[in-house]
């Protein structure tokens, strides 16, 4: 997802970090078995959906928490969204988020508009278009809607697709081959691709190679991945400058190198997809691509790869890593879902979610600020599933 170039310590005047005095745990009756659940990474906050409700916690500079306030949050706190608003989808860009729900795409924080909602608002799309997936960018958001796909926002680098530089206040449609019908979209920090027609597409920003095409020029159209003989892609995932995907057993980068996170065991930029060197018997089924830090699920656990710094590779130091390492996650714990953002990752196992890296912001959503090098449980006001209840770290009183 997602880069700006800010300071971590300069954005943030943090109270001192108060850890929760009591915990306390409903009746057996009142927990549930996991309901539909998604958690997704931003820039410095992530968000999830826990039966008919969406949290969200970290920065909120730009209401991108959808709680109705810019106050950051160390817990995950829950999204006002409209009456009658379920979210069934969500997807956290740097500074903003969005969702599905029934018929409607919704959007609040920075979203490349000149509006900053702290609460969800409605996105217009096209008449007769109704979004089934949305994936979010620095700043841009993309969606496909009847097989085509429509981008809106920041447009500075094409990465709208839809032909100019102009940047979009409502979804207009990707330039794409004829005949082609999207069945997913990634967006990464200045550049998003899809998959189509059992083809896979890149346009943006192409300085690092982040397309695939072979060359470093930008595009402002739909242009295809030059994959490796006989590779299908059936999965995208777009960070900053580079891309990543899933195509039979393998996975493949391409992109930006420079600190291992396409994972072949060196840091040169490829302007074509490269295999990622993973441990033997290990095949991902799940990607997710951060700044410069790359994750997968496999059979065998969650592994991450790419840059170290902060812990963001949950492996418990924070070197750059050339090739997939394990993350340490707590004993007992599997994860079936992993997200990566900025300079932090979360996933999830079972009904709980867990968060790694930077936590200045409360991005950990722990309600802590510090810097984790492998997993720490998010922590709820009142979690949906086991009733917990948290003293909030900042008023010593228990939250309603």
């Amino acid at each position: 997802m997602l880069k700006r170039i800010t300071s971590k310590v300069g954005a943030l005047a943090m109270l001192a970090v108060v850890m929760p005095a009591a915990v306390t745990t409903a009746p057996a009756a009142a927990r549930q078995s996991d309901p539909v659940r998604q958690v997704t990474a931003g820039g410095y906050h992530a968000c999830e959906i826990i039966g008919a409700q969406a949290y969200c916690w970290g920065d909120n500079s730009w209401g991108q928490l959808g709680d109705g306030t810019k106050a950051n949050q160390w817990t995950a706190v829950p999204v006002r969204a409209p009456r009658g608003v379920v979210f069934t989808q969500l997807t956290a860009g740097f500074d903003h988020t969005c969702g599905i729900s029934g018929a409607k795409a919704w959007c609040w924080g920075n979203s490349g508009t000149s509006e900053f909602p702290a609460t969800p608002v409605p996105v217009p799309a096209p008449r007769g278009v109704v979004f089934t997936q949305l994936t979010a960018g620095h700043d841009y958001t993309c969606g496909i809607g009847g097989g085509r796909a429509y981008c809106w926002g920041e447009n500075i680098w094409g990465q709208l697709g839809n032909g100019d530089t102009t940047d979009q206040r409502t979804p207009v449609p990707v330039r794409a081959p004829q005949g082609v019908r999207f069945t997913q979209l990634t967006a990464g920090n200045h550049h998003a691709c899809g998959i189509g027609g059992g083809r896979a597409y890149c346009w943006g920003n192409g300085g690092g190679g982040e397309l695939g095409d072979g060359g470093t020029a930008n595009q402002t159209a739909a242009v295809p991945v030059r994959a490796p003989r006989g590779v299908v892609f059936t999965r995208l995932a777009a960070g900053d400058g580079y891309t990543c995907g899933i195509g039979g057993a393998g996975t493949y980068c391409w992109g930006n190198g420079g600190h291992g996170q396409l994972g072949d065991g060196g840091t040169a930029n490829r302007t074509t997809p490269v295999p990622v060197l993973a441990p033997r018997g290990v095949v991902f089924t799940q990607l997710t691509a951060g700044f410069a830090h790359a994750c997968g699920i496999s059979g065998t656990g969650a592994y991450c790869w790419g840059e170290g710094a902060d812990g963001k590779l949950g492996n418990g130091n924070t070197k750059d890593q050339r090739t997939p390492v394990p993350v340490r996650a707590p004993q007992g714990i599997r994860f079936t879902r992993i997200t990566a953002g900025y300079s932090h990752t979360c996933g999830t196992s079972g009904v709980r979610t867990w968060c790694w890296g930077y936590g200045n912001r409360g991005e950990l959503g722990n309600a802590s600020t510090a810097t984790r090098t492998t997993p720490v449980e998010v922590q709820f006001a009142r979690h949906p599933l086991n009733g917990r209840i948290l003293v909030d770290p900042r008023t010593g009183s228990a939250s309603p």
